[in-house]
């Protein structure tokens, strides 16, 4: 279960990196709740597209302003990136 959720906490660093968003900065900054963090961690851990996440990352090197679609904390890249 835990490597679960360490697994899927990496892949939401990845997709914070890969669209700009500084989640660290959120959390110093209070703008993201710690149990928000935790929250999108878990419906990461949810999703049904991990290998499409991998592979997203894996093959697309250059940074995009915006997760896929089927990314599951995709409001969050997108309303943390529109903060910038």
């Amino acid at each position: 279960m835990f490597a679960n959720l360490d697994e899927h906490s990496d892949l939401m660093k990845r997709m914070a990196k890969h669209t700009g968003v500084d989640l660290t900065q959120g959390l110093v900054s209070g703008e993201i709740g710690a149990m928000e963090y935790r929250d999108r961690v878990i419906r990461c851990s949810h999703c049904s597209k991990t290998e499409a996440c991998r592979n997203f990352l894996r093959a697309t090197a250059i940074a995009r302003p915006q997760a896929p679609d089927f990314c599951a904390n995709r409001d969050l890249f997108g309303e943390r990136a529109k903060s910038r």
